[in-house]
């Protein structure tokens, strides 16, 4: 049997389960109220839908192969799903929409002062690790699975080389990053004294306020309510990598040594980064131009 790794399983088969739970249609001849009911949801774009559609296909299917239902509704399940054909026109993409360093450090401060919290302490609880996120370019995935056995003043660096995957509120650490098995950032003045001011113990460097490891999701409620507050138009969080990207590309960073940094090819970062031409201007000391 086929082993699946536990981040496949919460990311891919749950949400077929979730789906199968939540609809109320339960008879595998009713697709079509099926269909229906999975892009009635305005909440999500008809490509996510469709997604979504397409794991419950590929269940379908993958039951029918086994012979635990009929063939035939793999059949039409998969007819079905090519059946529905987005309007056409431009191919939908994710926008790199990135924020201004005068809004970041807005946000940071923000969160710092618990400037916009009912709750002393709610917001700050998440500033050290927004502050890191935006000082790395790192995914937030890494950041959350970072702990302090890799993180070396001595040498001056930082090694990134597992992600954590937060799904239904389980994480579930992988040994290794989005694209590569590990890669080292170099520590900088700024990012040295905000680590240094982090209690240094066993385990993950970033926790909430609860002793936990940094939940996003959580951080995403948070980062709405700052946003509204300070009246910066919103981005999600992950724009704080696409900003610090951004900004080094645009600014004669070498791209082969960024495209190290970050975890991403220099391909990538020169045809969804520097095609920006942003303004051209002179930024704090962010990252360190080293031979790495």
């Amino acid at each position: 049997m086929q082993h699946w790794e536990k981040t496949y399983i919460l990311n891919e088969i749950s949400i077929v389960s979730r789906l199968i739970e939540r609809c109320p249609h339960k008879r595998l001849e009713d697709k079509t109220q099926v269909i229906a009911w999975i892009f009635s949801d305005t909440k999500r774009s008809a490509t996510t839908s469709k997604k979504w559609f397409m794991h419950l296909v590929a269940a379908v299917d993958w039951s029918s192969k086994q012979g635990t239902i009929s063939r035939k509704w793999g059949i039409e399940y998969r007819d079905a799903l090519e059946s529905i054909k987005l309007k056409s026109g431009k191919k939908e993409k994710k926008e790199i929409d990135i924020y201004s360093v005068a809004e970041v450090y807005q946000i940071i401060d923000a969160l710092k002062n618990d400037t916009y919290s009912r709750f002393k302490g709610k917001h700050q609880q998440y500033y050290k690790y927004v502050y890191f996120c935006w000082l790395t370019g790192c995914r937030p995935s890494e950041a959350i699975a970072l702990k302090w056995e890799n993180v070396s003043f001595q040498k001056k660096s930082i090694l990134f080389c597992e992600a954590q995957v937060d799904s239904c509120g389980t994480i579930v650490q992988k040994q290794n990053t989005k694209t590569e098995l590990k890669r080292s950032f170099p520590i900088n003045q700024e990012l040295r004294e905000l680590l240094e001011s982090i209690p240094h113990r066993a385990g993950y460097v970033f926790l909430n306020d609860r002793g936990k490891a940094i939940n996003q999701h959580a951080l995403n409620v948070v980062w709405k309510t700052v946003i509204e507050g300070t009246g910066i138009r919103y981005r999600i969080p992950y724009q704080l990598r696409h900003t610090m990207i951004s900004y080094h590309a645009n600014n004669d960073f070498p791209i082969h040594k960024l495209a190290r940094l970050v975890g991403n090819s220099p391909d990538v970062i020169t045809e969804h980064y520097l095609h920006l031409d942003i303004e051209r201007i002179r930024l704090p000391e962010v990252i360190v131009d080293s031979d790495i």
